[in-house]
């Protein structure tokens, strides 16, 4: 049994199981999960940061221990240096765990286009030594009301193209959560323009024509990165 204060043990590759339907994984959410989930959203909370715990726990649900999927809160996500940018000595850059690389912290002066969205969704491949891989899904932007739309929608956008130079995957999601609404973001390739960051129909999450979109499209994500 590994604990804490044992010997590291590096662990072994992931075991390929059969991938659960979407329906099939709404089911495994467990009860007080989404009943907590609902009851923070819907009474009115003063603060932004009230309602972190119920979105933490809700995207663990979707996105299991099991299958190495990790959330990132406030995660810091750092322009990666483009290759006429990247010195000869390599002392002088960090080695990020997307595979990025980026300015050194030894260097003076502030580190420019650093971005912390407020929950990162990734895929964890273990590496050995202090090398760490971590694959970006999802980004998930949380605001208490839909007050501040047009800017919170310029905000994700901007998260989409910061981890866009992270990850070339087309299936990357965003999600901004605005009160009890839902706004989906995906990338649709353009032959004349490339990646274009598109955002959906702003949804209820609660109260929708179409459905549970917030907790379909985070499973699809889930399912697409399962094995």
């Amino acid at each position: 049994m590994a604990t804490l204060d044992a010997p590291l043990q590096f662990p072994p590759a992931l075991i390929r199981t059969v991938i659960p339907s979407v329906a099939q994984q709404i089911a495994g959410i467990p009860l007080w999960v989404i009943y907590h989930f609902k009851q923070t959203f819907t009474c009115n909370v003063h603060y932004e940061n009230q309602l972190y715990g119920c979105i933490n726990n809700y995207l663990q649900s979707i996105f299991p221990l099991s299958r190495r999927f990790m959330i990132i809160p406030q995660a810091l996500v750092r322009r990666p240096l483009i290759d006429d940018e990247v010195p000869d000595d390599l002392r002088r850059v960090s080695f990020g765990s997307t595979g990025a690389l980026h300015e050194s912290r030894i260097l003076s002066g502030t580190e420019a286009g650093k971005l912390i969205p407020d929950f990162l969704v990734v895929k964890v491949t273990p590496r050995p030594g202090t090398e760490r891989a971590h694959r970006v899904l999802d980004v998930v932007e949380i605001k208490r009301d839909d007050e501040t739309a047009e800017k919170a929608d310029t905000q994700m956008k901007t998260y989409m193209e910061g981890l866009l130079a992270h990850t070339r995957d087309p299936n990357l999601r965003g999600f901004l959560v605005m009160g009890n609404s839902v706004r989906v973001y995906r990338i649709e390739v353009d032959k004349k323009e490339g990646p274009l960051i598109v955002g959906y129909p702003v949804s209820d999450m609660f109260n929708s024509p179409n459905g549970d979109i917030f907790t379909d499209q985070l499973f699809r994500s889930a399912r697409d990165n399962w094995n």
